[in-house]
């Protein structure tokens, strides 16, 4: 981990935000793509939005150490698995999220970041196959 201190200006306090430098580029690099794909394909606004919900989501996760944030993020992260069952076209679609749910899963009982870096690269490769073909 990595302790970056920002004062803030109005306040002229210290702000103490507490990054994961491996899974802090991990999401830059997946979201960058993700929205390069949003671009590319220009997939429904309805699949466009729900996706730079994630991608902020994401990005504010893996930037602060907020509780409510991190909560915010999980939330979207289960609301994407039904939104992707229900618009997914072939069985693959619709049960594809259980590959990265398990990773971040295994992520957090192993604290390796390994399996949560790879969880951001088998999402990003489902959301473009999803952007593709939509």
């Amino acid at each position: 981990m990595c302790l970056i201190t920002l004062k803030a200006l109005t306040y002229n306090t210290i702000v103490y935000v507490m990054v994961n430098m491996h899974l802090f580029k991990s999401t830059l690099v997946s979201s960058a793509a993700q929205l390069y794909s949003i671009y590319y394909y220009n997939p429904p606004l309805y699949y466009s939005l729900f996706l730079t919900g994630g991608i902020c989501t994401s990005l504010l996760n893996h930037s602060l150490s907020s509780v409510y944030i991190q909560y915010a993020d999980r939330i979207y992260m289960i609301y994407g698995i039904f939104m992707l069952y229900n618009i997914g076209q072939t069985i693959y679609i619709k049960i594809s999220p259980i590959i990265p749910a398990l990773l971040y899963i295994c992520s957090k009982y192993t604290k390796l970041n390994i399996y949560h870096v790879c969880a951001h690269i088998c999402i990003t490769i489902i959301n473009i196959v999803i952007c593709s073909s939509i």
